[in-house]
């Protein structure tokens, strides 16, 4: 489970870091899908306490990637480090499944990279889950 959690991890990881890139070089973003991604990430919905959602999403990856490193390092450490894992992948389904909601229902635009990195944050938490009752 912790080679597919880190696949996992990376993919979003690198998600979120293009959207950071591309935040940082005001950059627009190609949005596959025919989703308008700069109307939902300019949006007054992109930010959460002040801070854009992109540089949420590097932080979030990078520390999940962290917490995975350490687990395969120090085996020691599986069980607290699998419940981070959970515990922080499940609010990343919480927060996503409301910016969900959000592209739905409040800006009626979809962005491709944000329903990636919402449907890798969902596997994340399955597969921790899981690994943490299995």
């Amino acid at each position: 489970m912790a080679s597919l959690s880190i696949l996992l991890i990376i993919i979003g990881f690198t998600d979120a870091s293009y959207l950071l890139y591309k935040y940082i070089t005001k950059s627009p973003i190609a949005c596959p899908l025919k989703g308008d991604c700069n109307a939902v990430l300019d949006s007054e919905y992109s930010r959460l306490l002040g801070v854009k959602n992109e540089v949420w999403g590097f932080l979030y990856y990078g520390f999940l990637l962290c917490v995975i490193l350490a687990q395969v390092l120090f085996p020691s450490l599986l069980l607290p480090t699998q419940k981070v894992i959970v515990l922080t992948s499940g609010f990343g389904v919480i927060y996503s499944t409301y910016l969900m909601y959000v592209m739905a229902f409040k800006i009626s635009h979809w962005c491709a990279y944000c329903l990636t990195s919402a449907l890798t944050t969902t596997a994340i938490f399955i597969v921790s889950l899981i690994a943490l009752i299995g």
